[in-house]
C-alpha cells in the first residue's frame, strides 16, 4: 500500500472568459494504510478530489505523489490505484468471475494466478457461491460486492471510491458500511472513499475531510469534528440532527450571559467564554447547542427557555423533536416520555456547559 499526498492541489475549469475553481488548494496527508473519507454536500468538490488522485481528471496546479512518486502527469491505469464507483459497472456479459478477474486478463496475468486471486476474494466477501452468475441475476448489494472484488483482486496501492453505496436501500447500506469496514481492517488497505452521507464518514472514515464550496473546512476524527467543529458549517453538517445555532450576543449585563438576538431566550454562560469579551462589553455570536443538550424542564425551572412543540418524531430508543423559540427553530433529542400535546409551549432547559460559540460574521469557532 502507499500514503497519498496533495499539495497546493486545484482544480480549475476554463469555460471560455470565466474559470471556475472546483477545488481551491487542497493541502492533505493521506497516510499508508488509513482509510480517509470526504464528505461535503453536492458541488463541494469531493468527487473533483478524488477523479484527480485517480487521474480521471487533471491537476491543474500543485503536487499529487502517491507512494512518494509525483503522478500529476502519469495515466490512471499506471497509477497502480483500482477505483469502486456509484454505478457498479459490471459487464452484463460476463460472469462474477470474469468481470471480477477482467482487469488482469487485460494485463496478461496467467490464468492460474487471476484464478487464485477471484478464489480470494470471493472468499473475503463471502460470494463464492456467486462466481458463475451473471449481474443479472444478483441483487444490488451483491453487484457491489462484486465492483468491490474487482478492485480487491487487483492488489492497488489505493482503493478509491466514490459514494458505492448511494443506490442501496437503507438497511442494505448500513450492512456494506461494514463490510467496507471490515475490508479495510483485513487488508490493512490505504482507502479513500467520497460520500455525501455524514453517518457513512462517521461510522467508517479514522479521519474526515469536511469539505464546502471546494475548500476543505476541517480535518480531523470523527469525534473530535462532532465535539470541536472549526465553524459554523462543519458543526451543522457533521451531527445528526445537526447543531442548533442561534444569533445571539455574549454578554456581561446581569452575568455573563448569552441572549438571542431576538431576545427570545437568555441563559448563562461558560466562565471559559468570558475571555471573549476583553476590550468590550458585548460580542455578536453564533450560539451552537446539540440537540442532545436541550432537554424539557418543569414550568418553573430558572434559566428555562419557552418554546412551541411543533413536531414529535419517535425513533425508538429516543424522541426527535422540533420546537420554536421566537423566531428561531430548535431541535431537541430526548428520551421517551410523556409530551404535552402539539401547539403547546414547553421549558427546555439547556446543558451550556457543552455549548459553542462561533464568530458572528466569520462563522470561526471561538470557544
Amino acid at each position: 500500500m502507499a500514503s497519498v499526498q496533495l499539495e497546493g492541489v486545484q482544480k480549475i475549469y476554463d469555460a471560455g472568459s470565466r474559470a471556475h475553481i472546483a477545488v481551491h488548494n487542497i493541502d492533505l496527508q493521506i497516510d499508508d494504510g488509513e482509510l480517509v473519507v470526504l464528505v461535503g454536500p453536492s458541488g463541494c468538490g469531493k468527487t473533483t478530489t478524488l477523479r484527480m488522485i485517480a487521474g480521471l481528471e487533471s491537476v491543474t496546479r500543485g503536487t499529487l505523489r502517491i507512494g512518494g512518486r509525483v503522478v500529476n502527469d502519469v495515466p490512471p491505469k499506471d497509477r497502480d490505484i483500482a477505483m469502486v464507483f456509484q454505478n457498479y459497472a459490471l459487464y452484463p456479459h460476463m460472469t462474477v468471475r470474469e468481470n471480477m478477474g477482467f482487469a488482469l486478463t487485460l494485463r496478461h496475468v496467467g490464468r492460474t494466478e487471476v484464478d487464485a486471486r477471484v478464489r480470494d476474494a470471493a472468499t473475503i466477501l463471502g460470494i463464492e457461491d456467486l462466481l458463475d452468475r451473471r449481474p443479472r441475476q444478483l441483487s444490488g448489494g451483491q453487484r457491489q460486492r462484486v465492483a468491490l472484488g474487482r478492485a480487491i483482486v487487483r492488489h492497488p496501492q489505493v482503493f478509491l471510491f466514490d459514494e458505492p453505496l448511494s443506490n442501496l436501500d437503507a438497511k442494505l447500506r448500513v450492512q456494506m458500511r461494514r463490510e467496507i469496514a471490515r475490508l479495510h481492517r483485513q487488508l490493512s488497505a490505504t482507502m479513500v472513499y467520497v460520500t455525501h452521507d455524514q453517518v457513512e464518514a462517521m461510522t467508517l472514515g479514522n479521519r474526515i475531510v469536511v469539505m464546502n464550496t471546494g475548500r476543505v473546512q476541517q480535518v480531523g476524527a470523527p469525534l473530535e469534528l462532532y465535539e470541536r467543529p472549526d465553524n459554523a458549517f462543519v458543526a451543522t453538517f457533521i451531527g445528526s440532527p445537526p447543531m442548533n445555532l442561534v444569533p445571539a450576543r455574549l454578554t456581561r449585563d446581569g452575568g455573563l450571559r448569552v441572549v438571542a438576538d431576538d431576545g427570545a431566550f437568555a441563559v448563562p454562560a461558560p466562565q471559559a467564554w468570558a475571555g471573549l469579551l476583553i476590550g468590550g462589553a458585548e460580542r455578536r455570536i453564533l450560539f451552537g447547542i446539540r440537540p442532545e443538550h436541550l432537554r424539557i424542564d418543569g414550568p418553573g425551572a430558572s434559566a428555562g427557555v419557552a418554546a412551541r412543540l411543533d413536531l414529535v418524531e419517535p425513533m425508538g430508543a429516543e424522541l426527535y423533536l422540533s420546537l420554536r423559540a421566537g423566531n428561531h427553530d430548535l431541535m431537541a433529542r430526548v428520551p421517551p416520555q410523556p409530551l404535552p400535546p402539539v401547539g403547546t409551549e414547553i421549558v427546555l432547559g439547556m446543558d451550556v456547559a457543552h455549548a459553542h460559540c462561533f464568530d458572528a460574521d466569520t462563522s470561526v469557532r471561538l470557544s
